[in-house]
């Protein structure tokens, strides 16, 4: 880890990289979130729930953005020698706020994707599942939060750097990576699922599956995430070594915002507008409708014009 802090950024301009950095990705963010808001409501002059959330997660990892500047300014990701304690304060408590908004950020995401699902099907299996895993999602975000805003004793509780009265920052990183990752494959599972049940030319299913398996991006993003954590803080120096992880909290969140917006983009939709079949009807759900009037509703020219499922859109 140091030698390839020296080599890549060099000692003195890592807080200034990791800065530009995070803000990067961020302004990212909002153009992602704003081409998908944008087209949609260019087309159907209206936004749904799920839009509304990935705006509120944009917000919270705004607030995320500021707490890790704050940190920069003061010499996040100089070695701790190099600081005064009143710099450390500033650092230990811009990193301990930024960590809530963290998982808020991420859990705001899943529950976008949660709610373009309940639109994608009416099994009820497959409702079933996606409501698991939104309880799964909810009980990761409350204890992962309580957790991380009680990990040192009080009333120094965002003190991590005297790490004798906190609880082991491994642990929880492993906890908080993992049950990401796990709920990341299962949305990913549960999106493959329903499009096997699709009747759909072999081109227009492997196009979309693409674009849902493309989420995958995310484990990887966080796995490498936690193999950083895992190495800074195993550091005497703690300080000089949470750069990148730091770093690859963003990338995560990138990832995550890129992946859910990308199914949103009208001109992915009119491709997979053309031949797409109705849901085989099964007589335990007549109330069965078209994969292309559910994932193309939105979509519809004007508010008020009415379209069958098996319409074609208008161009």
């Amino acid at each position: 880890m140091e030698q390839l802090r020296s080599v890549v950024v060099g000692e003195d301009i890592v807080s200034a990289v990791t800065n530009v950095l995070v803000w990067f990705l961020f302004i990212t963010n909002i153009l992602s979130v704003s081409a998908r808001l944008g087209t949609r409501y260019y087309v159907s002059k209206e936004l749904g729930w799920d839009d509304g959330l990935q705006f509120l997660a944009q917000v919270a990892t705004l607030g995320q953005c500021i707490c890790n500047t704050i940190a920069a300014e003061h010499g996040f990701g100089q070695p701790t020698a190099s600081l005064t304690q009143y710099d450390l304060d500033i650092v230990a408590k811009s990193v301990y706020a930024s960590l809530p908004l963290l998982i808020l950020t991420l859990v705001l995401i899943k529950w976008s994707i949660s709610i373009f699902i309940t639109r994608l099907t009416p099994d009820e299996t497959h409702l079933m599942v996606n409501t698991a895993l939104r309880v799964l999602n909810v009980s990761w975000w409350l204890s992962a939060t309580l957790i991380s805003l009680l990990q040192c004793s009080v009333p120094r509780a965002w003190d991590w750097f005297n790490r004798d009265h906190c609880i082991d920052p491994r642990a929880w990183w492993t906890y908080v990576v993992v049950v990401n990752i796990a709920t990341e494959i299962g949305y990913v599972g549960l999106l493959i699922w329903i499009i096997g049940m699709l009747n759909m030319s072999g081109p227009q299913r492997v196009l979309i599956l693409i674009v849902f398996i493309a989420r995958l991006l995310v484990v990887g993003a966080a796995a490498a995430q936690l193999v950083m954590y895992w190495r800074a803080y195993a550091s005497a120096d703690i300080s000089s070594n949470l750069w990148l992880p730091t770093i690859l909290n963003q990338v995560v969140v990138t990832t995550s915002v890129i992946t859910s917006c990308v199914p949103f983009l009208k001109p992915l939709m009119l491709s997979l507008e053309s031949g797409i079949a109705r849901v085989p009807d099964e007589p335990r759900s007549p109330e069965s409708y078209s994969f292309q009037s559910a994932m193309l509703q939105d979509y519809n020219v004007g508010p008020g014009t009415p379209q069958s499922p098996t319409s074609t859109m208008s161009t």
